[in-house]
C-alpha cells in the first residue's frame, strides 16, 4: 500500500545517502555496502536475480560504494576506488558498457573516477574534472546534449566545461558550474533536451540540443531536475525553480504556468534539494524538510493535497 506519511525503512543502519528512481530506492552505509529494494524486472536490484524486493536487498559483486543513482530502471555507483558501474536496463545503451544487453549484476563501465552522476529513463550523464559524459538514447529529445537520433552505448564527451554537479530526468538534463566558459560568465547552469514547458530556464519554449544557459540564475550550489520542472539551491540558501508548475513543484504559492525564474516560498538557509516527477523537497540547516507540488501516492509524506507552497514535513 502507498505510504501518505515517512516510515523508517528495515534493517538499514549507519545510512550516509539514498537515492531513488522509477520503481526502486538504493541506499549507501558508512561502510560503502550498497543496498537496494523494490522492482527488479529489468535486474535493476543487482542481486543477480529478476524478482521484487521488498526489503533491503545487498548489491553483488561490487566495491565499497561512494555514490548512487537511480534512474527509471536502471542503477549506477561510484565506487571509492575509482571506478563506475551500472545494471539495469541497458536496451537504450544507458549502462554504458558498450552494449545493450541487460544486467542484473554490476557492469563496469569506461569512465574511471567520475565525480557525479545522474540517470534518467533511457540515459546517463556523468561528470569529470569538470566535463559532462553522456550515454543511452538522445532522441527524441536530445537529452544528451547534441543532436542526433540513436543509442550511444559508451560515455560520449558533451561540449560544456566546468561542471561540479549534473542532474537528469526522462527529458531534459542540467549542469551547475563554477566555469562555463564556452556559454559566457560564471557562476551559472546550463540545460539541454525538451523545453515544451521553459524546463531548460531559458524564458521560451525552444528546444536546444546542446548546453544553453538558465537566464537570470547565478551562484547555484545544488541542482535538481524534475520531468519538466528543474530547481537550485543558491549559495545564499534560497531555492529558485523554473518549468512546469501543473502541480505547483515550483513552490510559488499557486500553480499557475511561468516562463519566469520565481523563488520556492520564502525558504532560507537551505542545505538540500531533491525533486521527482512532479514534486520538490528540501532540507534545512537544521534538519527540517520541507515539500511541495503534487501529493499523488503521499510523496510529500504530509497526506491531503497538492501543495503550491513549501510545506513542512512535522514528521522530521
Amino acid at each position: 500500500f502507498n505510504r501518505p506519511s515517512p516510515n523508517t525503512v528495515v534493517n538499514m543502519t549507519n545510512v550516509l545517502s539514498v537515492a531513488a528512481g522509477g520503481n526502486n530506492t538504493c541506499a549507501v552505509q558508512d561502510d560503502g555496502v550498497l543496498f537496494c529494494w523494490g522492482s527488479n524486472e529489468d535486474g535493476q536490484i543487482g542481486d543477480g536475480g529478476g524478482r521484487n524486493r521488498y526489503s533491503p536487498t545487498e548489491v553483488l559483486e561490487l566495491a565499497p560504494v561512494r555514490r548512487v543513482a537511480v534512474g527509471e530502471a536502471h542503477v549506477c555507483a561510484i565506487t571509492r576506488g575509482g571506478p563506475l558501474y551500472c545494471w539495469g536496463d541497458n536496451r537504450s545503451g544507458q549502462l554504458g558498457d558498450g552494449s545493450l544487453q541487460s544486467a542484473n549484476v554490476p557492469v563496469r563501465v569506461d569512465m574511471p573516477n567520475p565525480d557525479d552522476i545522474a540517470l534518467g529513463r533511457t540515459h546517463t550523464c556523468a561528470t569529470r574534472r569538470g566535463q559532462v559524459y553522456c550515454w543511452g538514447r538522445n532522441d527524441p529529445y536530445q537529452h544528451l546534449g547534441w543532436q542526433g537520433a540513436g543509442r550511444q552505448r559508451t560515455p560520449r564527451l558533451n561540449n560544456v566545461n566546468g561542471i561540479f554537479m549534473v542532474s537528469t530526468s526522462s527529458q531534459f538534463t542540467c549542469g551547475a558550474s563554477t566555469q562555463i566558459n564556452n556559454l559566457g560568465g560564471l557562476d551559472g547552469v546550463v540545460c539541454w533536451g525538451r523545453n515544451d514547458n521553459n524546463n531548460l530556464g531559458t524564458g521560451s519554449i525552444s528546444e536546444s540540443a546542446t548546453p544553453v544557459r538558465v537566464s537570470e540564475l547565478q551562484n547555484a550550489r545544488r541542482i535538481a531536475v524534475g520531468k519538466s520542472h528543474a530547481c537550485a539551491l543558491r549559495r545564499s540558501g534560497t531555492i529558485h525553480c523554473w518549468g512546469a508548475n501543473s502541480f505547483g513543484q515550483l513552490g510559488p504559492g499557486n500553480d499557475s504556468e511561468t516562463l519566469s525564474l520565481v523563488r520556492a516560498g520564502q525558504l532560507a538557509e537551505m542545505t538540500e534539494i531533491a525533486a521527482g516527477a512532479y514534486h520538490t523537497c528540501a532540507r534545512d540547516d537544521g534538519g527540517a524538510i520541507y515539500c511541495w507540488g503534487s501529493n499523488g501516492h503521499g510523496c510529500l509524506g504530509i497526506g491531503g493535497n497538492n501543495r503550491s507552497s513549501p510545506t513542512r514535513i512535522q514528521t522530521f
